[in-house]
């Protein structure tokens, strides 16, 4: 039995699994670290459910938003803490304020990405600031799916794919207490690869702090690294302002507080190689999500171009583009106070995720076949930016591995 004839088209929404009868369906990563269905022919009845919820085989409408307009949260705490303009915030506030309930990605204590439900504000400090990754769905829908059918409120965030799996497992049921808040996606890169990355980068962060080199090296050979305590992907703070991209890791010390590493888009590997298009998901260059057909009520990125239509208000602290697909989404936003109105040919200039897919870099397969052998920081270096530094972070890399 198989889903999907080609399954790179297949985005990892995990609906199938979900909703199969006999659970004979499991989300297994793949080589390169993505999830995918996988079924156990010998309990599968042929019922085809699986196909019957599959987000890819369903056609799907592009919906023309009813307005655009862009927003800025009035608390400096909470702008500052926010990756973008702190909408999501304000719209998990307003649920959790009816007692309703919000989803959306958070992750565990070894930094793996998974969807979790919350009901109060304490718990939702895990699901805020952006995480550019796949998050992993697990149960979910049949989470919320059982709230819905309880009356209760429920928020469901996620990246387009995510909201179509939703609507596709629902079985396109209109719930009334069921909003939807998709963001502009650029793509998903590879939690494996994240880790692999994070790996790397304490080891190396111990190596830069260690006084005694003899220490450093006793650390490399028994792959002491140091422990990693908070990830924020789009920290706002001294000159790592908003537009910066500017990924923060933070790292545990014995004896002082927290020693941290910044750097923007442009000086860290692994957001580089991801805006590069170097690790994402196959699904992602063709994704069948753009143009507003996940069927989000609405729809939140960065409003980037903002200063061409509103100068006075770009103070480089973030502010969020919101895309109001349906009537509920104009109700839950029409309390929202509004920096300027726009239109969605505006912010699609800014955000061309919103109507086209990221095209594969031409060394992804070879970035695939090699980093686990080579390091990951070496191998994209090696496959974004080929240089006389790549060949000098290769031959330490070769070191340690040889350590």
């Amino acid at each position: 039995m198989k889903i999907l004839d080609n399954s790179s088209d297949c985005c990892g929404c995990s609906a199938c699994a979900q909703k199969c009868p006999q659970h004979c369906i499991s989300m297994e990563r793949n080589t390169e670290g993505f999830l995918y269905p996988v079924i156990d022919n010998e309990q599968c009845i042929n019922c085809k459910i699986c196909q019957k919820v599959c987000p890819i085989l369903i056609q799907r409408k592009n919906i023309s938003p009813i307005c655009v307009f862009a927003y800025q949260h009035e608390n400096e705490d909470i702008l500052m803490t926010s990756s973008s303009g702190g909408a999501f915030y304000y719209f998990a506030n307003e649920i959790l304020n009816k007692g309703g309930f919000v989803t959306g990605a958070s992750f565990d204590n070894d930094w793996n990405l998974h969807h979790k439900i919350v009901d109060n504000l304490k718990d939702l400090e895990r699901l805020r600031r952006s995480k550019y990754l796949q998050s992993d769905i697990n149960n979910t829908f049949q989470k919320v799916k059982k709230l819905l059918d309880e009356d209760k409120i429920v928020l469901f965030t996620g990246t387009p794919c995510q909201i179509g799996g939703l609507h596709s497992f629902l079985k396109m049921k209109k719930y009334p207490n069921l909003y939807t808040i998709d963001i502009i996606c650029h793509g998903v890169p590879s939690q494996k690869v994240f880790q692999s990355y994070l790996t790397e980068i304490s080891i190396m962060q111990t190596m830069n702090i260690a006084s005694n080199p003899l220490k450093c090296i006793f650390r490399i050979i028994k792959n002491r690294k140091k422990e990693i305590v908070d990830i924020n992907f789009r920290a706002k703070e001294n000159k790592c302002l908003w537009r910066l991209y500017s990924l923060k890791l933070c790292f545990k010390e014995y004896k002082t507080s927290p020693s941290c590493v910044c750097n923007d888009w442009a000086h860290d590997i692994f957001n580089k190689g991801f805006l590069d298009n170097l690790y994402l998901r196959q699904s992602c260059h063709n994704c069948h999500f753009r143009n507003q057909s996940s069927g989000s009520d609405i729809t939140i990125g960065d409003f980037w171009g903002i200063e061409k239509i509103l100068s006075s208000k770009d103070n480089n602290k973030g502010i969020s583009a919101i895309i109001v697909n349906t009537q509920k989404g104009k109700e839950l936003s029409s309390a929202m106070p509004r920096i300027v109105e726009s239109d969605y040919n505006t912010v699609q200039q800014g955000n061309m995720s919103l109507i086209s897919s990221p095209k594969a870099h031409p060394m992804r397969n070879f970035f695939f076949q090699n980093y686990q052998k080579k390091g990951m920081i070496f191998t994209t270096l090696a496959c974004i930016q080929p240089s006389y530094t790549a060949m000098i972070i290769r031959k330490i890399f070769k070191f340690t591995t040889r350590v």
